[in-house]
């Protein structure tokens, strides 16, 4: 407990006085929080002003007067006289959810007492990605967490006092900080990782844990929103409700437009106390994003030590998917650059030096600027490099159901089942789509099409519901990207690549950088509409199978003479490490074991299929050919895909045995393994999908008058076939 002491002293006269009497100073102290206290800060209007709940009414000075002897005028014999002495002021017993002010920035905290919770997705939540699994206990020191998102006004003292860089004037996509800041109490936004972290070193504090962050937002037995496990989130957050908005032109049906003041939502509170912690903005937190660092018996995780991406959590404004406001949902964009509707709050370890109770003195220690969470790390996963044997297993007579997604030539959006039944239309023709990807995660479809502005990436749900963008390719006022590549316009979209955990797209485009020069540049976002990057010349690329690194085949002339290999984070923000020099190193594929990069490259025969070690130790050829597709792995990643002609050959990765499937089918251009490997999607140069299963067999067409982006043969050059039309799970026929 915090307390204050005062230590009597006792005086001797010696000038022959009469005895006085002993007197006592007055005794105040603090009342003790009623029963259910913990809670009575939350502001009347929606703000954070209002937060030092003052004592009740009576509640203090109450102790009797103090008493004075009368003098007398008969000299005495001298005495000694007691001076004033104090009784420590108590303060209120702390405990889960109690609230004390921090000394420097003046803003509530929220107790969140020691102990283990439940961290990850509950078994019960069909919503769960895999990077939330397992759900599992960690043990985490007691600590203090901002009970309102850090806003506007908090962050500009920061600034004044020369400690904070001001906010971007415009984020990634263009959006100007003018408009969201004209809300004094909204969280502040278009500030980097960089940013918050320099605010919390600044009031003595740090950026929350991913795991501080999810005890604080559900407690100690893990519900799945802030306010239980009920997904109605209407009237208790603020998000993209009933809305549709282009990222340049929002056109929003409701008035969910931007941040709105902290607090609004007291029906959304954490169990403790702590608001906004789904919704209002997506919020900074220390851990460098890792897909699959969770692990039983964790003490004071602090994240994986290397990684791209720092982690962001709880959802913003322009979250419209509600899954998104779930408590362990987890996303990650680059550390360097600022979004509109990413902000941050800060924590404390349990020093109550660093504290007052509301109505105490407001000493202000300077405070010692500490960038890293004083935890040790906890074990974090390595991924494993040595494949498994290979093993061939034979075919069982029947497969399990998988269904395709396409687009035909017409522009609408199919599922059908891989026997070619069930047909599905997803769109109306309304508007022509093409290149539609489905999501590893399994409960979305991406596809790039029209809007107002320009071309867009939509996202729908594989029943045809919730239609909706999370990017359009008009930047009226250009965006500048990590490599300060300014785009002026956009021309065309193509080609969505997911990452292995669904929450972002890869993508290409040719953009304007000048009014006479065209570029060829890769792309990144997340599936929330935020975290985008791009990288000037990244012409063809894929993801590695842990989602923070990507291939990419990097034009070294506009020509695209000369293409290298390189790899980089994911963020694009770092310089990339180049693999391989040469006349065309096209199609780079990461095998699903991480194990190597599997690429084209032109040699004297024709194209080369190689292979090379992820940090380019070690090269090796597989063979060549004059003409081939994209390489695509086996999900076992024991043997390479490609398209030749009317043929596929199949390649062992270890031995280089060598099968061909003879297909009765014209010319291959696109070849794509199903998720349990028994059968390979095919598409022709006349635009028809087939099915066959692994072993050569039962040839299968599924579908025909596919989109022309399927069929035109590309072996190098700025586009690549889209991927993966798979389902990636099962589903009843």
């Amino acid at each position: 407990m915090f307390t204050s002491k005062r230590t009597s002293t006792a005086v001797l006269f010696s000038l022959l006085l009469a005895l006085s009497a002993c007197s006592r100073a007055p005794q105040t102290s603090l009342p003790a929080p009623q029963a259910g206290a913990e809670h009575t800060l939350a502001p009347s209007s929606g703000g954070e002003a209002n937060t030092a709940a003052a004592p009740p009414a009576g509640a203090a000075n109450t102790a009797a007067p103090a008493t004075v002897a009368a003098p007398v005028d008969t000299p005495s014999p001298p005495t000694a006289t007691s001076a004033p002495s104090f009784t420590p002021t108590p303060l209120p017993t702390i405990g889960a959810g109690s609230i004390m002010l921090s000394r420097r920035d003046q803003r509530p905290m929220v107790f969140i007492p020691a102990g283990q919770f439940l961290m990850g997705a509950p078994p019960h939540d069909p919503a769960a990605d895999a990077d939330e699994k397992p759900q599992h206990k960690v043990m985490l020191d007691a600590f203090w967490i901002d009970q309102y998102e850090v806003t506007n006004a908090a962050y500009a003292a920061c600034v004044q006092a020369g400690a904070c860089n001001a906010p971007a004037e415009k984020d990634y996509n263009g959006f100007a900080y003018a408009f969201a800041a004209e809300i004094q109490n909204a969280p502040v936004v278009n500030v980097t990782w960089k940013d918050a972290n320099a605010y919390c070193a600044w009031a003595g504090k740090r950026l929350p844990t991913e795991a501080e962050w999810e005890k604080a937002a559900h407690g100690e037995d893990g519900s799945i929103y802030p306010w239980g496990d009920d997904p109605k989130a209407h009237g208790n957050a603020w998000f993209c409700e009933n809305c549709t908005y282009d990222w340049e032109h929002p056109d929003v049906k409701d008035d969910f437009s931007r941040p709105t003041a902290v607090g609004s939502f007291p029906a959304g509170v954490s169990p403790y106390g702590v608001f906004d912690m789904a919704g209002n903005v997506w919020e900074w937190v220390f851990d460098r994003y890792g897909a699959d660092t969770y692990q039983p018996g964790r003490v004071n995780p602090t994240g994986p030590e290397t990684g791209g991406y720092r982690v962001i959590r709880g959802g913003g404004w322009t979250t419209s998917d509600v899954r998104q406001l779930r408590t362990t949902y987890r996303d990650a964009r680059g550390p360097l650059t600022a979004w509109i509707d990413v902000g941050f709050r800060c924590v404390l370890e349990d020093d109550r030096s660093k504290l007052i109770f509301p109505g105490q003195p407001t000493e202000t220690p300077t405070p010692t600027p500490s960038t890293t969470p004083t935890r040790t790390p906890g074990p974090t996963a390595t991924p494993t490099l040595t494949p498994t044997p290979f093993t061939p297993t034979p075919l069982p007579a029947e497969l399990p159901n998988y269904k395709l997604v396409y687009a035909d030539a017409t522009g609408v959006v199919y599922t059908v089942n891989a026997d070619g039944s069930g047909a599905t239309a997803l769109t109306d023709g309304t508007k022509r789509f093409h290149s539609p990807a489905w999501s590893p995660a399994g409960g979305v479809i991406a596809m790039i099409g029209p809007a107002g502005y320009g071309p867009a990436i939509y996202l729908i749900s594989p029943s045809g519901n919730n239609l909706r963008p999370i990017f359009v390719g008009n930047t009226a006022d250009g965006a500048t990207s990590d490599d300060n590549l300014k785009v002026l316009s956009y021309k065309s979209l193509g080609n969505l690549r997911w990452s292995a955990d669904g929450k972002r797209l890869l993508f290409n485009s040719i953009a304007d950088i000048s009014p006479t020069t065209l570029s060829m540049n890769l792309h990144t976002i997340s599936v929330s509409g935020g975290g985008f990057a791009s990288m000037a010349w990244g012409v063809q690329a894929s993801w590695s199978p842990t989602g923070n690194q990507m291939a990419i085949a990097l034009a070294q002339d506009p020509a695209i003479n000369t293409v290298a290999l390189v790899k980089s984070h994911v963020s694009l923000s770092d310089d990339p490490v180049v693999l391989s020099r040469g006349s065309v190193s096209a199609f780079p594929a990461w095998s699903p074991d991480e194990r190597y990069m599997a690429y084209l490259r032109l040699g004297q025969n024709g194209f080369e299929l190689r292979l090379t070690y992820p940090d380019g130790s070690h090269r090796e050829t597989l063979g060549s050919t004059f003409q081939a597709t994209y390489p695509a792995w086996s999900p076992d990643g024991q043997e390479i895909a490609l398209a030749v002609g009317g043929t596929v050959k199949i390649i062992r990765v270890q031995g280089g045995d060598e099968r061909t499937l003879d297909i009765d089918a014209g010319e291959i251009v696109y070849v794509e393994w199903s998720p349990d490997g028994t059968r390979l999607a095919l598409v022709n140069a006349s635009g028809q999908l087939y099915v066959v299963r692994a072993d050569g067999t039962a040839l299968t067409l599924a579908a025909t008058n596919l989109n022309e982006e399927y069929t035109v043969f590309r072996v190098y050059g700025y586009e690549w076939q889209p991927a993966p039309i798979w389902a990636p799970f099962p589903q009843a026929p």
